[in-house]
């Protein structure tokens, strides 16, 4: 799994059938059930996989998404005893994200209708949190909290379409490519897991003071890295 782009890949086998056409038909059975069994066994948060949040419907949906948005990397192989291998590639972001992901936006809806002050020269183009040294694990609905427990960045704060798209946050290694936050970018060390065993402390040092109606647009449309040990893998 690249986390940092939230794509899974994959080999397909097709034993040796009659022909070539069947082998490769199996193949694509054999690699729809390896990302399938790569997805459903995904962190959808510290505590919980995916394939015990989903429902039998989802599951069959899932499925199925899966079948249509897969792709081939390249074309097939075919090894001397006869067998096909073809190389496939799942892209998350999408379909797949929105039927994965929890409600989004619950906290965007109440902070936006309290009227916030607008502050364009404190307004960061978005938010890097080094939680290096902490042994995270990805998963994909991260939740960020100050020392005080109040949770300052998670999935309640995102717009779904940006969710869908983007995931929560991009994972990344401190020598990643930073372009998703932009060049106002606000650095924020984490400083420990929370006592929950999940949510992510930050110092907010380097945060402005008050919540204005720039920084939550900049939130809403998920522009955080998180950088960790694993980096995006």
């Amino acid at each position: 799994m690249n986390w940092g782009k939230y794509k899974i890949s994959a080999v397909g086998i097709g034993p040796k059938g009659n022909s070539s056409k069947g082998s490769l038909t199996e193949a694509r059975k054999d690699a729809v059930r390896k990302l399938y069994e790569t997805v459903l066994n995904l962190n959808l948060d510290c505590t919980t996989l995916v394939k015990d949040k989903l429902n039998k419907f989802q599951l069959k949906k899932l499925e199925s998404l899966i079948s249509k948005e897969f792709k081939m990397l390249d074309k097939p192989r075919y090894t001397p005893p006869g067998d096909c291998e073809i190389d496939v590639e799942l892209a998350l972001p999408g379909k797949i994200m929105d039927l994965l992901l929890p409600p989004t936006g619950e906290k965007l809806k109440e902070l936006s209708g309290q009227n916030l002050p607008s502050a364009p020269t404190e307004a960061f183009t978005g938010l890097i949190i080094d939680a290096t040294g902490l042994n995270l694990t990805p998963h994909l609905v991260p939740k960020i909290v100050n020392p005080k427990g109040e949770e300052i960045y998670g999935i309640s704060w995102v717009e779904r379409s940006w969710a869908n798209t983007w995931g929560i946050v991009e994972y990344a290694t401190s020598t990643s490519d930073y372009q998703r936050v932009g060049e106002k970018l606000q650095y924020l060390k984490a400083l420990k897991i929370a006592e929950d065993g999940c949510s992510i402390v930050v110092s907010v040092d380097n945060l402005p003071k008050m919540l204005t109606a720039e920084n939550l647009a900049t939130l809403s449309r998920a522009k955080v890295i998180l950088i960790t040990d694993q980096g995006n893998k």
